[in-house]
């Protein structure tokens, strides 16, 4: 017999000439007048190959004959080598392709496939004893799989490429583990034994049945996925995990499936502790938005986020839940009823078995802000944690555009006529394959973008971060596309530190126009929930123009501190909220300390009982606004930044009274007649 691959087979012929050639049984595809074989359209088998001539004169006919088989039969030799895509290492001197059924005998050199083209098989047949490894490569199966040796691709991809439906035996693979797994027939391929995938299963082209045994698995450097841009689906339970790298303190989580419960998370928490463990969020409550919620048949609900509190203890640790994995669409409805703690914000989650991105295509985000927030727990308190945020390619901490999957996170419905409603809506275009989106960095961004951190001066201090970028399509006032609110942090340890809009919104991150004025100000807050020193750091200016100076101004010291030459300040601040005291002040020529101006500190106005007084101080200066009867009572007073008009709106008796501004050594006095008029 002999040994052919696909293709067309040349006869030499030696002899008589002008004869016809013709075989037996049907089946095979061959030219009768030169011999020529084509072996892609003849049938696997043995035939006679018959070549007939009439004698010289007509006397008489002339045949010869032989046996030619055609089988697809190849056996692994390693002659050459250990690659699989040496065709001298195979018994047929070719290399298989989906028509090939593969034989890998107990021979010295096993076969390994890591580069070159994909490898390709029909059926597979491993021997006791022997092996095959597939890493960094991709083997396509187009029929069956037996092994009774050694069959390793944890580093390698399998594709399940047939026409008729295909199954993956139980124990096939070293220790059940692949890196990828394709399933690219439409009649889909069916999991008989557990099988561990620490990479991507796309269903590319038909179904994958799990059959209860499939499991993503989640380590310190990846966590696998199920690609969502397939044609096909992976139906039956799945179990996904989720690597933390710490198990202290809360955790906001998510489900990638259909109906998973709060039981879940039995294993990992104590769900009949005293002090609840597992909770969701409730915009709409007039307190504190979390709600205990325990009950282990409560539905995990995709979209809803969740917060777990796993402990005191900051050892890592693996979740695993199962279900049957969310496909397709999915929405959730939420609202902003203008409540005093929840603020419209409304607690999410990614649906799916794989990390999503905010800023695809394939979202629906009615009355939502464009800002996304997540939770980091602390170091000392499992009870507390601070915030990071992400909006319009720009992140606080280790915000981000791509969401984990797992992962819950905030998300602010707009503000307007409330209550406000909202929907938030995810299809498959939005998700990704990204392994590990906690170590992507950022894309190349050339604007202006300027980062700056406070922290409190204590040990392993945790840093709160706010940022600052030019974008010519922002304003000074909030824009929900371009700004993200800022979360204060639930951390006593760690100070909040923000941008202040012109609207008086606290804003995380600010986008603004570039400065086009001599001199722009920009007001920052900062709240702190304790008492203590505090470094506020320029972590990162270097992107400002050369042109442009950037000044922190502490008004209640007078200092103005160039950040470009000393980026750091230290301020002691007792528990409150700060945000008349800070401020940045971009610059196009350095600022030197102004000296006293002799305008009038002051000019006031009124209409009928409202008293408006407009401070006109120099700049970094600060100053003390009083209001006083004739008898010397006061009635108002205010500190006084600057250039700024306040608004006197006292219950007062008709009357001549006194507004003092002090500042520093200058004080200015004027008299004003209030009347206050009976109907």
């Amino acid at each position: 017999p002999y040994c052919f691959n696909t293709g067309i087979v040349p006869v030499t012929h030696t002899g008589t000439s002008g004869g016809t050639y013709s075989s037996t049984p049907a089946g095979l595809t061959l030219n009768v007048a030169t011999g020529e074989i084509n072996t892609s359209t003849s049938t696997l088998g043995t035939y006679t190959v018959t070549y007939t001539i009439a004698a010289a004169g007509g006397c008489g006919i002339y045949t010869t004959s032989t046996t030619l088989a055609i089988f697809n039969d190849q056996a692994w030799t390693g002659t050459v080598s250990t690659d699989w895509n040496v065709a001298g290492n195979w018994s047929c001197n070719f290399i298989p392709d989906l028509t090939t059924l593969v034989q890998i005998p107990n021979v010295t050199n096993k076969p390994i496939l890591s580069s070159g083209i994909v490898g390709a098989a029909r059926n597979i047949t491993i021997a006791a004893g022997s092996s095959l490894t597939v890493t960094g490569n991709t083997l396509q199966i187009s029929g069956t799989i037996t092994n009774s040796g050694t069959f390793t691709a944890s580093n390698g991809t399998i594709e399940m490429k047939g026409s008729s439906a295909q199954n993956i035996p139980s124990n096939t693979f070293t220790t059940n583990t692949l890196l990828n797994l394709i399933v690219n027939n439409a009649s889909g391929v069916t999991l008989q034994g557990p099988l561990n995938i620490t990479g991507i299963v796309n269903a590319q082209n038909g179904n994958l049945s799990s059959g209860g045994n499939l499991t993503l698995v989640s380590t310190a450097t990846q966590t696998a996925l199920i690609d969502g841009l397939g044609t096909g689906t992976v139906t039956g339970n799945v179990t996904m995990q989720r690597f933390l790298p710490s198990g202290f303190g809360y955790k906001y989580f998510s489900s990638p499936f259909q109906s998973a419960t709060v039981g879940a998370f039995s294993t990992y928490l104590d769900l009949g502790a005293s002090f609840p463990t597992f909770y969701r969020y409730d915009e709409s409550r007039v307190s504190s938005g979390w709600v205990s919620y325990i009950n282990p048949l409560g539905l995990l609900s995709p979209m809803q986020g969740y917060a777990a509190n796993f402990g005191a203890l900051t050892l890592a640790k693996t979740v695993n839940i199962t279900g049957v994995v969310n496909n397709s669409s999915l929405n959730v409805s939420l609202v902003n009823n203008n409540k005093t703690y929840t603020k419209g914000f409304n607690l999410v989650g990614n649906p799916y078995p794989s990390p999503i991105d905010w800023d695809k295509s394939g979202w629906t985000k009615t009355n939502i802000d464009n800002a996304i927030y997540f939770f980091n727990a602390g170091n000392t308190d499992q009870y507390t944690g601070v915030y990071s945020s992400y909006v319009n390619f720009v992140s606080t901490g280790n915000g981000n555009k791509i969401i984990a999957s797992m992962q819950g996170f905030f998300v602010h419905v707009s503000n307007g006529v409330f209550p406000v409603n909202a929907t938030l809506g995810v299809t498959n275009p939005v998700r990704v394959n990204d392994l590990n989106p906690l170590f992507k960095n950022a894309p190349v961004d050339n604007r202006t973008i300027l980062r700056f951190s406070a922290n409190f001066e204590t040990k392993n201090a945790i840093e709160d971060m706010a940022v600052i970028y030019f974008d010519n399509n922002a304003n000074l006032r909030f824009d929900k596309d371009m700004d993200a609110l800022k979360m204060l942090n639930t951390d006593i340890l760690v100070p909040n530190l923000y941008a202040l809009s012109t609207d008086s919104k606290q804003l995380s991150i600010n986008g603004m126009p570039f400065p086009v004025d001599s001199k722009t100000k920009i007001p920052l807050g900062v709240t702190t929930l304790s008492d203590g020193w505090i470094s506020f750091n320029a972590k990162d200016i270097s992107k400002l123009p050369t042109t442009m100076l950037i000044y922190l101004v502490d008004a209640e010291k007078g200092v103005t501190q160039d950040l470009q030459q000393q980026p750091s300040y230290r301020f002691y601040l007792k528990t409150g909220e700060y945000n008349q005291r800070f401020s940045l002040v971009f610059s196009l020529s350095e600022i030197i300390k102004p000296a006293e101006i002799a305008e009038k500190m002051f000019t006031i106005s009124r209409s009928a009982d409202r008293l408006q007084v407009k401070i006109n101080l120099p700049f970094n200066t600060k100053g003390n606004l009083s209001l006083t009867n004739m008898t010397g009572q006061n009635v108002f007073r205010r500190d006084v930044y600057e250039k700024e008009t306040i608004e006197i709106n006292p219950d007062l008796i008709t009357g001549v009274y006194v507004v003092t501004v002090i500042s520093g050594k200058r004080i200015e006095s004027e008299k004003i007649l209030m009347r206050q008029d009976y109907e």
